[in-house]
């Protein structure tokens, strides 16, 4: 199969948003161990849904073991969260425009997150854009915790199904995070940050992405970026 260039796109913030109210991991650790989750644990974006699990939990007074035991139920209690609330969760400005288009222009797509697959694919159905990537290529929080593999993991799997050697230079990777790009930096391959997500333009520009953006919505600039980097 020929594929134009290897674009890969974050989830959450990059693509999607889901305004205000319950955060799900506090719903999946109420749900799964009967408490009230702790109500000052800070979260820091950009990492695996795992992690935030069980930082939270261990935060909420839970033993490691046993949050290791019922990790299944935690998976399962945030795939409820969003069969519950996925009305919360909406696309962002430019999003399906510009997959449209590198889809019809022949480039491979693929999501890399920290979400765990069962959730990852439902948020993205949730948003629309579920039939735009190939999902044998894409990396989920459930096989690796740290991005920059993530990354890597979709690489090797787009080079077994396609039967080609990808360059990592002719890589992109959109994502919302200071996270974000040191993932694409260890992977070795080129990054837009976009400020939708809790980090702001200056601070992702501190940590020195190829590209930055406000956000998504000049698909125009998007598109010429693509083309820049993979061709």
């Amino acid at each position: 199969m020929e594929t134009r260039g290897l674009v890969i796109f974050d989830i959450d913030h990059t693509m999607t948003e889901s305004g205000s109210g319950t955060d799900p991991f506090y719903f999946a650790v109420s749900k799964v161990f009967g408490i009230e989750p702790a109500k000052d644990f800070k979260f820091e974006t950009g990492k695996a849904d795992v992690i935030y699990l069980m930082e939270l939990s261990r935060a909420s007074g839970i033993d490691q073991i046993e949050i290791e035991k019922r990790m299944q139920e935690l998976y399962a209690a945030l795939l409820d969260f969003w069969e519950i609330n996925g009305k919360r969760l909406y696309r962002l400005a430019g999003v399906k425009e510009i997959l449209e288009y590198l889809k019809g222009s022949g480039y491979a797509l693929a999501v890399i997150t920290g979400n765990i697959e069962r959730t990852g694919r439902k948020k993205l159905e949730l948003a629309n854009v579920l039939g735009f990537f190939d999902m044998d290529i894409c990396s989920f929080g459930d096989a690796f915790v740290t991005r920059g593999r993530l990354i890597e993991e979709t690489i090797r799997k787009a080079e077994r199904k396609y039967g080609i050697r990808i360059d990592k230079r002719k890589v992109l990777y959109f994502g919302d995070s200071a996270l974000d790009v040191a993932a694409a930096k260890e992977a070795k391959v080129r990054i837009c940050a976009v400020s939708t997500g809790k980090h702001t333009m200056e601070h992702l520009n501190g940590s020195s992405p190829d590209f930055l953006l406000k956000d998504l919505s000049d698909t125009a600039k998007v598109i010429g970026i693509v083309r820049t980097v993979c061709g």
